[in-house]
């Protein structure tokens, strides 16, 4: 079974096998799915001393003639050793195809395939983790850390600096499509071009602070135990058009910063000492209301409750279709609690 875990990811992307013919590259971030495939790419010429060639064929391209895809696979490239072909799934691509292609004996050519959100049972990526000359690599939204990376690299290599209050608005913006993140901080970027300093204001200024009110008022209400309201915001920020894995990355925020507050607090330490040994700090709005929720919950209801986050989070990851649903019912449920 070749079925790349989340966690091999980038390594796999920075040096693949050269065994395999065909890697199949999908998801939910369909921008993280597109960035990961141009890098592959890159990685595989980069293999062959630069003696190879990149083609791009679109799934219309395919629609059109279906056999352009066997034919450019096996068509030797005239400049270079070697070829990558790229290409989006579609209906044109089948099971029966890629087992063509995997067959043929000799193949100068790796094949990339960008693919959507794949349940485990899916032919194509159960072909791909089947088979020993193929490899299916998953991209899933990304983590509170690996925003934090993406921010850092993406400003401190042009030069910029933000405050950690500003970071920490702009993480909870982000991380629905890494292609949307990028634009985001690539907006922020060009807002702040003058002073190269960029603040919690500039964030809000730029991308609203509508959404983050409405985010505060589902997590707010959710750690408060108010069903009732939680419900209400919940399905008020889902009818916005806003993606619910905005609101369980939060919940998993905020109830991992609520852990260690309660943890400083039975280790004797009053509210205000706790607060200050957060990084990023509390937002002076939030304080009160973190500092009743700390008094509501107890640190084996904290522990319970963020076992039933990441459980959630293995869940949606397992089935992408059902993520308003699992959404819903993790806040309700954190609520009762």
């Amino acid at each position: 079974m070749v079925a790349i875990k989340p966690t091999q990811s980038k390594t796999f992307i920075i040096n693949p096998p050269k065994k395999y013919r065909a890697m199949l590259i999908y998801g939910t971030d369909l921008g993280l799915v597109n960035e990961r495939a141009k890098k592959l790419s890159l990685s595989l010429t980069e293999q062959f001393q630069q003696r190879s060639e990149i083609i791009n064929i679109s799934a219309s391209d395919i629609d059109e003639t279906p056999e352009r895809l066997l034919v450019e696979l096996q068509t030797i490239p005239m400049f270079a050793e070697h070829k990558v072909v790229r290409t989006s799934l579609s209906r044109r691509i089948s099971p029966a195809l890629v087992k063509q292609i995997l067959n043929i004996k000799f193949l100068d050519a790796t094949l990339i395939v960008e693919g959507g959100s794949l349940k485990p049972n899916d032919a194509i990526r159960k072909l791909f983790e089947a088979s020993e000359s193929a490899a299916a690599l998953p991209c899933f939204p990304d983590t509170q850390n690996e925003l934090s990376i993406l921010i850092d690299e993406m400003l401190y290599k042009e030069g910029y600096i933000i405050t950690e209050d500003a970071k920490q608005t702009l993480q909870e913006r982000l991380g629905v499509d890494r292609a949307q993140s990028r634009s985001e901080i690539e907006k922020i970027m060009l807002y702040a071009a003058n002073h190269k300093e960029i603040s919690c204001e500039d964030i809000l200024t730029i991308m609203g602070d509508t959404c983050a009110i409405a985010l505060d008022d589902v997590v707010n209400f959710t750690a408060q135990g108010d069903v009732e309201k939680a419900s209400f915001e919940l399905l008020r920020f889902l009818s916005s058009g806003e993606n619910p894995h905005i609101i369980v990355s939060a919940l998993q925020r905020h109830f991992i910063r609520l852990s260690r507050l309660r943890g400083s607090l039975d280790s004797g330490k009053s509210f205000d000492e706790a607060a200050r040994l957060l990084r990023p700090p509390l937002f002076f709005k939030q304080r009160d209301k973190v500092a009743k929720q700390c008094r509501r919950w107890t640190n084996s209801h904290l522990n319970a409750a963020l076992s039933h986050i990441f459980h959630t989070i293995k869940l949606i990851r397992r089935n992408p279709d059902l993520e308003n649903e699992l959404t819903e019912r993790l806040v309700l449920e954190l609520a009762a609690m």
